[in-house]
C-alpha cells in the first residue's frame, strides 16, 4: 500500500473510532449555514481526529474540513469530510 493510501485508511478509522465515540453520548447539533445545516458532535469529533493525525504525519500538507479544519501547505490537500 502506498504511503498515501495507508495514511487515508488510518485517518478513516482514527475518524470511525471517534465518531463511534461521540455517538455514544446524547445527539447535540449545531447549525451551519442554515437551519436544515446541522452538525452533529459525531462530526465535528471524527474530522478533529482526521485532521490531528494528517497535521501530525504530514504537518506540510493543506487541509480543509467540511467542519471548518483548515490548514495552508504545499503540493498535496487532503479534503475531509468526516461522515
Amino acid at each position: 500500500m502506498s504511503d498515501d493510501l495507508d495514511l487515508a485508511a488510518r485517518a478513516v478509522r482514527a475518524g470511525a473510532d471517534a465518531a463511534l465515540r461521540a455517538a455514544q453520548e446524547p445527539l447535540d447539533t449545531t447549525e451551519k449555514a442554515s437551519p436544515s445545516d446541522l452538525v452533529t458532535r459525531a462530526d465535528a469529533a471524527a474530522e478533529a481526529a482526521i485532521a490531528a493525525l494528517l497535521r501530525a504525519e504530514r504537518p506540510g500538507d493543506a487541509l480543509v474540513g467540511e467542519e471548518g479544519a483548515r490548514a495552508a501547505g504545499g503540493r498535496r490537500r487532503w479534503t475531509i469530510d468526516g461522515i
